[in-house]
């Protein structure tokens, strides 16, 4: 559970000792990760009241939004030390899907925020998967198109392709996925009219098949 202001350092440093003209940095942080039932904050930076939780889901509430806080604290350090960096620099943070917070989503479900089920599955709840991202540059990128809900994968192509750098070949077989599956999850899956399907269409079987080929080449085959 490195905090989030670690990473912040490390990525500086990276940067300042990089060997190259450019640098990709690929991070995954991990102060925010759950579970939040144990105490991991001496202090709190904000006051916080919810009368409809227990003590129990209330810090977890707590910690994961001083998680948040704390998020945010990082990435304008970041972008306050390269606003004053003399050469293009791209910044993005964005999250893979929202947490679950309490014991089988009790905060979630005694906040309103998900409905009461028998079981809570939480698939049953395609916003649970939906989160923010930021994307800060210190240069103008003209025409600079993003659809309204976007996967990471489609994310990946899109900063890639603005940021003018070289774009992997393999991307050809994401990018023709994307173009007409913007956002998808394991359960679901977005059209480019950002419409809710259950599956892609039978005609387009065909892309996900060289996707998934494309993904088990690079994670288990010969590459």
């Amino acid at each position: 559970y490195i905090d989030d202001m670690s990473c912040v350092k490390q990525i500086i440093k990276e940067f300042e000792n990089k060997t190259k003209d450019r640098i990709f940095e690929f991070v995954i942080t991990m102060e925010n990760h759950g579970t939040y039932t144990f105490p991991r904050y001496n202090e709190f930076n904000f006051e916080m009241t919810a009368s409809t939780l227990s003590e129990e889901d209330y810090f977890d509430l707590k910690r994961f939004s001083q998680g948040v806080y704390n998020a945010d604290k990082a990435f304008v350090a970041l972008v306050d030390y390269f606003k004053n960096i003399n050469e293009p620099v791209m910044l993005v943070m964005y999250g893979d899907h929202l947490p679950l917070l309490g014991t089988n989503a009790s905060t979630l479900i005694n906040t309103g925020y998900v409905e009461e089920t028998e079981k809570f599955v939480s698939s049953k709840f395609p916003y649970l998967y939906e989160t923010p991202f930021v994307i800060w540059t210190n240069y103008e990128i003209p025409d600079f198109d993003m659809p309204k809900l976007i996967s990471g994968n489609t994310l990946g192509y899109k900063i890639l392709a603005a940021s003018g750098c070289d774009i992997p070949w393999y991307y050809n077989i994401i990018n023709a996925f994307t173009e007409k599956y913007p956002a998808t999850t394991d359960k679901y899956v977005y059209n480019d009219s950002l419409e809710l399907l259950e599956d892609v269409a039978p005609e387009d079987m065909h892309i996900v098949s060289d996707y998934r080929l494309l993904m088990y080449d690079i994670l288990n085959g010969k590459r």
